[in-house]
């Protein structure tokens, strides 16, 4: 490719940054003498991103947060420059980042478009020719004289857009200019950019899904300052969805002493192996570091198990709970026993409560895995996989189903008079109020004509609740023949311990 036809080029761009800055306020010269105060290595916002860009085309830079697109802009902008690796600028370049950026409240919208134009490099004479188009696009003709302190929010972006929009350069960089304003000025400002950027190189930062489809050509993926992907948008949406969704393993920051909060988090396998993928029957470990500061009396650690396919604010499968004897930092592990949880992916929460129960600290999906290998014998319905008996009684009955609700276990029949029906599926929610119940499980129960079959599930991981049981019929060929909700009810009131949905076997080490 011809070296001219090329707008923007990256080669091996690195841009590092230090969390060990000089201290400038007084608060953090303090914090250091007195509380210990220790700051992290050096980390690289951006390294090793290489890509290029050419003339006219339009490409779209995505990452969840902190995946280095705003130091990618700030590169192109000259903001500020490289650490590494060289970056090549073939054009003007100019950018709808900070929109209205040297506004001032107490002066006019009038006043303002004059001062905005001039910061952003336009004459006196240009922005009075410019200004019936800027006030026409803005739509603020009739508060134009007003003081900007007075405009909303919305208005504010309608006049910096209006302004910005003007500007000719070669290379244009967007950071999610159309985020604030409402639907009728966001639709027009899309079609007058698509108008403006025709000819246009153009670097696009958004989160905008429908945005980026509609204006980029081909898209950027990054990921903790690495670039993944750069190619068509279509796929590169997957990609960036795939990264979204993928497990956690661990987790880090830097040790504050002077505060409580949770240091380092790691997921750990049978063979003490760092990773997020556990197959069903596995050992799950989670190794925590916390540091607990001495003003802290009688903490409380909690750990929660959360499947990522729920979302309801009963999502918790299990809480974990540990009450630690010491202060500073402290090393502890979970090790949840015998992964009983369908295949999918799972998140946990670290929670440091104080003696009132409130909470400290708090990781919301700070870590997360996924299960795999779990053979499903009819269609999956709930989370996890109890342990449970069936038998055949050599009696049928007129009744559908009875459930006996015994001190260790709950003992379900099922009887059918239809030679048609081979087998029950017995599906197990738990109550949580009048429109929600939550699927926990679901057990097959195969049915010979004239016999009752019975299931018989422990109680050992359940929770104190009401419980509600369907029953779906199948032939032989395991095709739905009927399907009744709330069969059978059960409830449990004698559990000390709050466990969240169920309960896993585990040990704190």
């Amino acid at each position: 490719m011809n070296s001219t036809d090329i707008a923007i080029e990256f080669s091996h761009v690195g841009k590092k940054y230090s969390r060990t800055a000089k201290l400038t306020r007084l608060k953090d010269v303090v914090t250091k003498v007195t509380q210990n105060y220790r700051g992290d290595n050096d980390f690289w916002a951006l390294k090793d991103v290489s890509f290029s860009v050419k003339k006219g085309e339009a490409i779209g830079i995505i990452g969840s947060n902190g995946s280095g697109k705003s130091t990618l802009l700030k590169l192109l902008s000259g903001v500020t420059v490289p650490t590494e690796g060289d970056i090549n600028i073939n054009g003007s370049i100019g950018g709808l980042i900070e929109l209205g950026a040297g506004f001032h409240p107490e002066m006019t919208g009038r006043e303002n478009v004059y001062i905005n134009g001039a910061i952003l490099g336009l004459s006196k004479k240009e922005i009075e020719d410019r200004f019936p188009q800027i006030i026409e696009f803005s739509g603020l003709e009739e508060f134009i004289d007003m003081p900007l302190k007075s405009y909303s929010s919305g208005m504010k972006v309608r006049l910096g857009f209006a302004v910005a929009i003007t500007i000719e350069t070669d290379i244009v960089l967007l950071d999610e200019v159309l985020a604030v304003g409402d639907s009728s000025f966001r639709k027009k400002a899309l079609q007058m950019m698509e108008s403006f950027l025709a000819d246009k190189t153009i670097v696009f930062v958004s989160h905008d899904i429908g945005q980026i489809k509609r204006i980029c050509d081909k898209c950027i993926v990054l990921n903790r300052g690495k670039l993944v992907y750069m190619g068509e948008t279509e796929d590169a949406m997957k990609v960036y969805q795939d990264l979204a969704n993928a497990p956690q393993a661990s987790f880090n920051t830097r040790l504050q002493n002077y505060k409580t909060h949770l240091v380092e988090g790691v997921l750990l396998n049978e063979q003490n192996e760092e990773t997020s993928i556990f197959s069903h029957g596995q050992d799950l470990a989670i190794k925590l570091k916390v540091n607990l500061h001495p003003k802290l009396k009688n903490p409380v650690i909690k750990v929660k198990i959360k499947a990522d396919e729920i979302s309801t604010f009963t999502d918790t499968i299990a809480e974990f709970v540990m009450n630690p004897s010491e202060e500073g930092v402290i090393d502890t592990t979970l090790t949840i026993k015998e992964i009983p949880l369908y295949n999918g992916k799972y998140n946990v929460d670290v929670m440091i409560l104080n003696s009132a129960n409130e909470i400290v600290e708090v990781k919301n999906g700070v870590l997360s895995f996924s299960v795999i290998n779990h053979k499903q014998d009819f269609k999956m319905r709930g989370f996890i996989n109890v342990p449970h008996n069936v038998s055949n009684l050599e009696q049928s009955s007129d009744q559908l189903c009875t459930l006996d609700n015994k001190a260790d276990d709950i003992e379900i029949r099922l009887s059918f008079p239809s030679e048609e029906v081979k087998y029950g599926v017995v599906t197990f929610h738990k109550y949580i109020n009048k429109s929600l119940y939550v699927p926990i499980t679901h057990f097959t129960v195969p049915i010979n004509y004239g016999q009752t079959g019975v299931l018989t599930i422990p109680k050992s991981f359940l929770g104190n609740g009401n419980y509600i049981f369907d029953i779906i019929t199948l032939n032989k060929e395991k095709r739905t023949v009927k399907k009744e909700e709330n069969v059978v009810q059960c409830s449990i009131n004698d559990k000390t311990e709050k466990s969240g949905l169920v309960f896993l076997k585990h040990s704190w080490d």
